[in-house]
């Protein structure tokens, strides 16, 4: 017990302190966050949590709960930017935003079920992962746009939310597994950049 509140512990200010620098950054237009990813994964984690509950698997609760609250202030900081242009998604995101839709209402339909209940867990991350292009777009095309630490945080989280999952079951991993790579995924190359560089610290906050 006393693991799980350190983990807990650990993961709220990992979290504090990835999302308030970056929501900061994205008001003064100098990180690149995907209003479409953030969005949809806002709508993902809110399927993962009430899966996770639904399932009884209580480990991972936080991880939805602190996640959503991560995306939901950098939501924010983009829709107050004074100088943002109007958005249009693409056809890709299009798809991501099509895809979430179908999810969540299937989610809908298996959420009275526990037998089916890790099939829309499994549909729920494969929305997610969906959901993730955009960001992995432009952290990939254009990582000088964006900022790495915060992004070390977020993955850092869920890597310890990785170590500290209870429920030694294929079910337990797959999530924490999943977010620990997609956000290593979007660090990645934004790491790499301000190494490349030589960036001063403020490029990478």
């Amino acid at each position: 017990m006393q693991n799980l509140k350190i983990y807990e512990l650990l993961t709220i200010i990992l979290m504090i302190g990835s999302s308030l620098p970056y929501a900061i950054r994205t008001y003064q237009n100098k990180a690149n966050p995907s209003l479409i990813s953030y969005t949809l994964w806002c709508l993902m984690n809110v399927t993962f949590t009430l899966t996770y509950i639904a399932s009884h698997e209580k480990i991972n609760n936080i991880l939805g709960v602190v996640a959503g609250i991560f995306n939901c202030i950098v939501i924010i900081a983009v829709l107050l930017t004074k100088d943002k242009e109007k958005y249009k998604p693409d056809t890709v995101e299009w798809s991501c935003i099509i895809l979430c839709i179908i999810v969540m209402i299937l989610w809908v339909f298996m959420k009275n079920n526990i037998q089916l209940m890790k099939y829309s867990l499994y549909a729920t991350i494969i929305a997610d992962l969906s959901a993730s292009i955009p960001q992995l777009r432009n952290s990939w095309k254009t990582p000088e746009k964006d900022r790495a630490l915060p992004w070390i945080f977020v993955t850092t989280s869920y890597g310890i939310g990785l170590l500290f999952t209870q429920t030694i079951t294929f079910a337990g991993y797959i999530l924490p597994i999943y977010m620990f790579i997609s956000c290593f995924a979007i660090t990645l190359p934004l790491a790499i950049y301000n190494i490349r560089n030589k960036s001063k610290l403020s490029s990478w906050i």
